[in-house]
C-alpha cells in the first residue's frame, strides 16, 4: 500500500470505529424502536408498498425512494442502520476519490478528514431518514457530472443525470439542483466545442427525463395522476418568506402526527384532501397555484439573513435532537467538525479556484446554488444543507491543500490565514460540546415522544415530561406541548 491508501485506510477505519461505537451508545437510545417525525411517514410508506398500494398520498406528497427502500428490508429498523453506516463509509472514499481526481491527493485526504470528523454524517445514518441515501446518490451524481468531459460519452452524461434524478426521489428538496445543473451543463467547462457541450447537455438532460418520465408513467398507472416528483397541493408545501422565522428548536416549529403545527402528516393530508376533489376544481390546482402563491417579495427580503444562517455552526436537525445525543453518546460528542469550518475552507478553495481555474467551479456550482435556494426559501437546516457538502468538502480539500502548500514554501501569508482557519475551527469545535440549545425541553421531549410508541417504563417517560417543564424557557407553551402529545396517541394513522 501507498502512504495515501493507508491515510485513507486509516481514516475510514476511524469513521467505522466511531460509527460502532456510537451506535452502541444509540441501542441504549428509544429512537430505533420509537421513531419520529418524518420516519412515521415513511415506515407508513413502507407498509403501503408492501400491501400493493402504490397510490398511496403518502407516496405521492413525499419523497418515495426511502419508502421502497425501507420496503425491500421488510421495515427492519437495524438492518436499514446497518446499510446506510455502510453507504455512509462508502460515500466518504467516493469523496475522496472524486476530489483527488478534480485537486489532487492532499486536497482528497483533507476532504476525507472533514468528512470523518462531521458528526451529523453518522447521526443521520442511525435514523429511518432518507438523509444518507439522499447524500449517497447526490455525491453519486456529483462524482459523475464533475467527470464529464470533452472525450466523455453521452452515456455518462446520461448516467450523471439519471443518479441525480434518483438522488431527488430519495431526497425532493434536490430538485433545486436539476435547473442549477442543467444550465452549467452546456458552458465551458474546458477546451470543448459546441458540439461536444451540447452532447452532454443532450445526455444529462435524457437520464433526468428517463427517471422522472418512468416515475410518472408509474403514478399515473397507480394514482390516476402524472407525479414525476412529487404531488404538490397548495397547503402541502409552504415556502417561508419571514427572515425571523428560523429553526431554533422551538416547539412551535413542530408536530406530532395527528395534531398540533406543521407536521410531515399535514403534508400527506393536505395531498390526500386536494386529491379528494372533483378533478373540475383540481384543474387550476396543483404545482402553478403553489408557485403563484409564493411571496415573492417577502423571500428576497428573507434571503440574506438566511444565507448567514445556512453556513452557521450551529445544527437545527429539526426532527430527533443532535445536541441530546451528543451529550448522551461520547463517541458522537468526539466529532469536532463544524459545518462553518468547512464552508470557511471551502471559500478559501473556492477563492483559490476563481483564480487559477475559474471554469472548473461551473459543474461545482449548482450543489451550492440549489441546495442554497433551498434553504433560503425553506428553512437553513441541517438537513436541508446537508448535501451541499458534495461540494464544500471538494473545495475545502483545495483549501486546505494550498494553505499547506503556502506552509511547504514558506511563505508568510500562510500564518494569518491558518490562525484563522484554526479560529473557526476551535469555535465549531467547542460549539459542538459546549452549545445549550435554546430550547433543552426538546430532548425530554423527543424521548417521551418516542417511548411513548413502544413498551415502557411509565416512570421513566413521566421523568421526562417534568424534566421538560422543569427546563423549559416557556413552561406553558410546553405543557400544552405534553397534552398534544398525549392525545396524538390515540389517533395515530397506521
Amino acid at each position: 500500500m501507498t502512504r495515501r491508501q493507508r491515510i485513507v485506510a486509516g481514516l475510514l477505519t476511524l469513521g467505522a470505529l466511531l460509527r460502532i461505537a456510537y451506535l452502541l451508545d444509540y441501542a441504549g437510545l428509544p429512537f430505533v424502536e420509537g421513531p419520529l417525525g418524518d420516519s412515521v411517514v415513511y415506515l407508513h410508506q413502507a407498509r403501503r408498498v408492501v400491501a400493493g398500494d402504490h397510490g398511496d398520498s403518502s407516496l405521492l406528497a413525499m419523497s418515495p425512494g426511502y419508502g421502497y427502500f425501507l420496503a425491500a428490508l421488510g421495515q427492519s429498523a437495524w438492518l436499514a442502520i446497518a446499510i446506510q453506516s455502510l453507504v455512509g463509509l462508502g460515500a466518504g472514499l467516493l469523496l475522496e476519490r472524486t476530489t483527488t481526481r478534480l485537486a489532487g491527493e492532499t486536497a482528497g485526504l483533507i476532504a476525507l478528514a472533514c468528512y470523518v470528523g462531521y458528526g451529523l454524517f453518522p447521526f443521520y445514518e442511525s435514523k429511518l431518514l432518507s438523509e444518507t441515501l439522499g447524500f449517497a446518490l447526490s455525491l453519486g451524481a456529483f462524482a459523475l457530472f464533475t467527470s464529464l468531459s470533452a472525450s466523455s460519452s453521452p452515456r455518462r452524461a446520461a448516467a450523471a443525470g439519471l443518479v441525480l434524478a434518483l438522488a431527488v426521489l430519495m431526497r425532493a428538496h434536490l430538485i433545486f439542483v436539476v435547473p442549477f445543473a442543467v444550465v452549467a451543463a452546456p458552458w465551458r467547462w474546458a477546451e470543448e466545442s459546441k458540439r461536444e457541450r451540447a452532447r452532454r447537455t443532450a445526455g444529462f438532460v435524457l437520464g433526468l427525463g428517463l427517471v422522472f418520465g418512468a416515475r410518472g408513467v408509474h403514478t399515473l398507472s397507480t394514482a390516476d395522476v402524472f407525479v414525476p416528483v412529487l404531488y404538490t397541493a397548495p397547503d402541502a408545501h409552504v415556502v417561508a418568506t419571514s427572515s425571523t422565522s428560523r429553526y431554533d428548536g422551538s416547539l412551535g416549529s413542530v408536530g406530532f402526527q395527528s395534531e398540533g403545527p406543521r407536521s410531515a402528516w399535514d403534508v400527506v393530508r393536505a395531498v390526500e384532501s386536494h386529491r379528494s376533489r372533483p378533478t373540475a376544481e383540481r384543474s387550476s390546482s396543483g404545482l402553478l397555484a403553489t408557485a403563484a402563491s409564493i411571496d415573492v417579495w417577502g423571500a428576497m427580503r428573507a434571503a440574506p439573513p438566511r444565507v448567514l444562517e445556512t453556513f452557521r455552526s450551529v445544527e437545527a436537525t429539526f426532527q430527533y435532537a443532535y445536541y441530546g445525543e451528543r451529550a448522551a453518546s461520547p463517541a458522537l460528542n468526539a466529532s469536532p467538525i463544524s459545518f462553518s469550518f468547512v464552508a470557511a475552507l471551502a471559500a478559501l478553495g473556492a477563492g483559490v479556484w476563481m483564480r487559477s481555474r475559474p471554469r472548473a467551479l461551473l459543474p461545482i456550482a449548482p450543489w451550492i446554488l440549489g441546495i442554497l435556494m433551498t434553504c433560503v426559501l425553506y428553512a437553513p437546516t441541517a438537513r436541508y444543507r446537508l448535501p451541499m457538502l458534495c461540494a464544500l468538502l471538494l473545495l475545502a480539500g483545495v483549501g486546505g491543500a494550498w494553505l499547506l502548500e503556502l506552509r511547504r514554501n514558506s511563505s508568510a501569508r500562510w500564518i494569518p490565514i491558518a490562525v484563522a482557519a484554526a479560529a473557526i475551527f476551535l469555535h465549531g469545535a467547542w460549539r459542538n460540546v459546549a452549545y445549550e440549545p435554546k430550547h433543552p425541553e426538546r430532548w425530554h421531549l423527543v424521548m417521551a415522544e418516542s417511548l411513548l410508541q413502544q413498551p415502557h417504563d411509565p416512570a421513566e417517560v413521566a421523568w421526562h415530561l417534568e424534566r421538560a417543564v422543569a427546563v423549559s424557557t416557556d413552561p406553558d407553551a410546553t405543557s400544552a406541548h405534553i397534552q398534544a402529545l398525549v392525545r396524538s396517541r390515540a389517533s395515530t394513522p397506521d
